[in-house]
């Protein structure tokens, strides 16, 4: 991290189970803005917000890749539950993110206004389910931990729905919607 806070920090993830070249650590590599690759751990996640509490960024926009989803889908919340699915160190962590948290925590890197431009313009589609994975575990702790950041997380599509240059150019779009 660095010693001053950014206005906008992009983060991806690194590959897991199938997926070698995550398109999510493309678009962070190659957005023009300061970005972390994370793994895909919990212990990562943790540790990438653990060093954002030294110095926040003002806003936090995280992706991911949705394999099946053949949009940008924007996530809405982060929910309190995770499933068993064994993160790339093989960790699992079903049930409660956080047992006494609530069930549900609202994004707040996104106003209505941008979603609707988004979505009327045909740049992504909306989702109330950012999944119960590593995803929804990162946006649900990074909304609890950095409370002073707006946070977002953006699922982008897998390689068989969408060229790398054409989400090259739709993360544009979105990023462009953010300033």
């Amino acid at each position: 991290m660095q010693s001053t806070a950014v206005d906008l920090l992009i983060t991806g993830f690194g590959p897991f189970l199938n997926i070698e070249d995550n398109p999510s650590s493309y678009l962070a590599e190659n957005s023009g803005l300061p970005f972390r690759i994370l793994p895909v751990t919990f212990a990562g996640v943790e540790s990438f917000l653990a060093e954002c509490q030294g110095t926040p960024p003002r806003r936090l926009l995280m992706l991911g890749v949705a394999a099946g989803r053949a949009k940008f889908t924007p996530e809405l919340f982060g929910w309190n539950l995770i499933g068993d699915t064994a993160d790339a160190a093989g960790v699992t962590q079903p049930g409660l993110i956080e047992p006494d948290g609530p069930f549900f925590r609202e994004s707040t890197l996104w106003s209505k206004t941008q979603l609707i431009q988004l979505v009327l313009g045909g740049t992504t589609g909306l989702s109330g389910s950012p999944g119960h994975y590593l995803c929804n575990y990162a946006l649900y702790r990074a909304l609890g931990t950095l409370p002073g950041t707006k946070v977002g997380f953006l699922h982008v599509p897998g390689d068989q729905h969408m060229t790398r240059e054409e989400m090259h150019q739709r993360f544009q779009t979105v990023l462009k919607e953010l300033n």
